[in-house]
């Protein structure tokens, strides 16, 4: 049988608004000038969205 890669040996990444652990692969991303932020999902993505618009996000943290 050969070796088929298991979940865990996947990169992972942090979602930038509730910091859970997804598959890099699975994860949506906004990129920006010198970054790149990652979220689990539409949800996260749409509200982190939302408080740029409001003036209440925090700059991305770098690497």
């Amino acid at each position: 049988m050969p070796d088929t890669p298991r979940p865990e040996d996947f990169p992972k990444v942090s979602c930038e608004l509730c910091r859970k652990e997804v598959a890099r692969s699975e994860a949506k991303s906004a990129e920006g000038r010198d970054y790149v932020l990652f979220f689990c999902g539409i949800d996260c993505y749409e509200q982190w969205c939302k408080d740029q618009e409001d003036g209440r996000a925090e700059p991305p943290s770098p690497g």
